[in-house]
């Protein structure tokens, strides 16, 4: 996929905002300077093999650059100065500069900086220059920092920046868009691996071959569980065989999967139902389709004004009525409102989704405003990942689930009046599928919202 015309402009403008957003920042933080860095390598404990590196976000923000080592300085009112470590080097190749993104599609954001460099990380903060006496670190690698006396990673400085981060620009969400279309060429193929009866690991394998991404690039370490398995909400294994998960080879997938563009990261899951001869097959697929309905129905409330805590009390209720119609739950449940609301988080216990961008759990989800105040007077509920009240330009996933978890059922199962409620013949049918889960990424918008997942097409 060539790169949008537009790429290059909207960057431009992404960057002249966030660039007047730190000013003011500065300003009222009484800063004449900032500094940011990229992250410092890290090797394995007693060895010289290197962690997978990511990018400070702060830092990526800012600039596109991939790569420990790497500087910005920014003052108000002045071209930024962005300070690379090019190493001397011949054990290991130099990244291109500036590199191409994971479609292929460059554009010229060098020419927003001024450039500067050294061989060494070292060398490179010194290349930064003199700094005044009123500046900010913020990043992870402080050494550099710390030595020239400068106050790193400071609350407000942290708060403020995170603040920005939750409404993301035009070439953010362009981005986000793009990380999606990667994504699900890669959820396709996984889906069509696995009703041709492919393992956890030959699933995993066609999503990274479809998206060209290798594991550490992506956002995060897939979820792949084919049958009960998907029970486990965040499953990190992915069985070779088959048999292993499921003996009935045409159970069910649940993949939990995003790709990345830039920096920013896709979150995406969906539930396939093999050709199973289980018995309660149909009866699940189904359940799929419920799921997804009440998805969809919850993406329909996404607008400014409605709160996480108002589309957590929708899943809920969704989820209710899908345990209700389907017979896991039994009618007298209905009029109970309390029962039913202990009965059904045992069958969905985590949140509704979070904010995304250049992190898949994006920050500022707690904060009550760029001072970093926190958010009150929201009633707490358990996995919830934030409590703010929706604005245009926020992006969030939205990702109800139903699972058929062993843990929880058997304290349902512990507690006489809840045990009642449910239907056990068929709990037991529906175990060996494990669970569903539909996740898709949301952007508000000034009237409702877009959802970048279902724009690419896929269901």
């Amino acid at each position: 996929m060539p790169a949008s015309p537009s790429l290059d402009s909207l960057y431009s403008d992404h960057l002249c905002s966030v660039l007047e957003g730190c000013s003011k920042l500065m300003a009222e933080l009484a800063l004449d300077c900032l500094v940011l860095g990229s992250g410092a390598e890290q090797s394995y404990y007693e060895d010289d093999q290197a962690k997978p590196f990511r990018t400070n976000a702060m830092f990526a923000y800012l600039c596109p650059l991939i790569g420990p080592g790497h500087w910005l300085r920014l003052e108000p009112g002045k071209r930024p100065v962005l300070s690379r470590t090019v190493a001397e080097d011949y054990w290991h190749a130099e990244r291109p500069f500036p590199e191409a993104f994971e479609d292929g599609g460059s554009m010229d954001w060098p020419r927003h900086f001024d450039l500067r460099q050294g061989p060494t990380p070292a060398a490179a903060f010194q290349a930064l220059g003199p700094f005044p006496s009123a500046t900010g670190f913020v990043g992870e690698d402080t050494r550099f920092a710390a030595a020239a006396g400068l106050p790193c990673n400071t609350y407000l400085v942290l708060s403020g920046l995170q603040w920005m981060r939750s409404f993301k620009s035009a070439f953010e969400v362009e981005c986000l868009l793009r990380a999606n279309q990667i994504a699900a060429r890669g959820h396709r193929a996984a889906r069509y691996a696995f009703l041709g009866d492919g393992s956890e690991f030959a699933v995993l394998m066609a999503f990274l071959g479809a998206v060209e991404q290798v594991e550490p690039a992506l956002p995060y370490n897939p979820i792949i569980g084919i049958g009960d398995h998907a029970a486990i909400l965040h499953y990190q294994f992915k069985d070779k065989k088959r048999s292993m998960a499921q003996p009935d080879v045409g159970a069910a997938l649940l993949i939990d999967a995003g790709a990345r563009f830039g920096h920013y990261g896709s979150d995406i899951t969906r539930t396939t139902v093999g050709s199973s001869k289980l018995q309660g097959a149909a009866l699940f697929a189904d359940l799929v389709q419920a799921v997804d309905r009440c998805q969809l129905a919850i993406c329909d409330m996404v607008r400014p004004g409605v709160g996480f805590a108002d589309l957590q009390r929708a899943m809920h209720e969704g989820i209710s009525r899908v345990l209700l119609d389907a017979g896991i739950l039994k009618p007298v449940v209905a009029q109970d409102p309390e029962m039913l609301r202990r009965l059904v988080v045992a069958f969905i216990p985590h949140g509704i989704g979070h904010l995304l961008g250049l992190f898949v759990h994006d920050v500022a989800g707690h904060i009550a405003s760029p001072m970093g105040q926190p958010i009150v007077g929201v009633p707490r509920v358990p996995h919830l990942r934030s409590y703010r009240t929706l604005e245009p330009s926020m992006v969030l996933t939205i990702e109800p689930g139903l699972y058929f978890i062993d843990l929880l059922l058997e304290r349902l199962r512990l507690d006489p009046a809840l045990s009642r409620a449910v239907n056990w013949d068929l709990i037991a049918q529906l175990k060996p599928f494990g669970g569903i889960r539909i996740e898709d990424n949301v952007v508000v918008t000034k009237e409702g919202c877009r959802n970048l997942t279902r724009e690419c097409g896929l269901d």
